[in-house]
């Protein structure tokens, strides 16, 4: 996983000579725990980095139970799902131990009524606040940032240079449809794919797991 310290904003960004990489890049591989890696690329040389747990999961409702897996096949032999019950903007979901975990509607998706469909976010066990997204064709996706910072990038003749607090990092790329790939100087490809910025990531509020064995996500 490539990690990025990007320099603030402050700088003075200018727009990439090379726009094709305009956008928001997630990280198509993460960490045994689930440690992935973001970024958004502004076409006014902006850049937002972030590392952060990412778990894209499925999921179907039935008999007012939410039932998840990390595959459909999985999905169709799951039988342990959570109660939950949507009132207005919260939604109330009620744990293996018969707590609450209350959730509450996303930007602009407040005022959607009872549909779980859409944004949500919510307090983690760490402390910190998470992101989960519903969709309407049955997946699940949870997010939760641990770090982030901005700087500028410039792109150009097939490398990308990141500013960065100890300098420049400057990185081969390719664009293969909806696929970033970096290489960094000894080679390894790194792959991002194309995603919609759904979750803010500029105020991470990432906090150390407490030691209560509880778990989360």
């Amino acid at each position: 996983m490539i990690t990025v310290l990007l320099l603030a904003g402050a700088l003075g960004c200018t727009p990439p000579s090379d726009a094709s990489v305009v956008g928001f890049w997630e990280s198509e591989a993460t960490s045994r725990g689930g440690i992935g890696h973001s970024f958004e690329l502004k076409s006014n040389g902006d850049l937002l980095s972030s590392t952060l747990v990412m778990v894209d999961q499925v999921y179907r409702v039935a008999d007012g139970k939410l039932f998840t897996a990390e595959t459909p096949k999985a999905l169709n032999t799951v039988t342990n799902g959570m109660t939950f019950k949507i009132a207005k903007d919260l939604l109330v979901q009620s744990d293996a131990d018969g707590g609450e975990i209350r959730k509450e509607r996303l930007g602009a998706q407040v005022g959607a009524g009872g549909s779980l469909t859409g944004a949500w976010r919510y307090q983690h066990y760490t402390g910190a606040i998470a992101f989960e997204l519903y969709t309407a064709d049955g997946r699940v996706l949870f997010r939760l940032p641990m770090t982030s910072d901005e700087g500028c990038y410039d792109a150009a003749n097939g490398s990308v240079t990141l500013a960065t607090p100890k300098g420049k990092n400057t990185m081969q790329y390719t664009l293969d449809r909806a696929t970033l790939t970096l290489r960094n100087v000894s080679g390894k490809p790194h792959a991002y794919r194309r995603a919609d910025p759904w979750y803010p990531r500029d105020q991470p509020d990432y906090r150390s797991p407490k030691t209560d064995g509880r778990r989360g996500g």
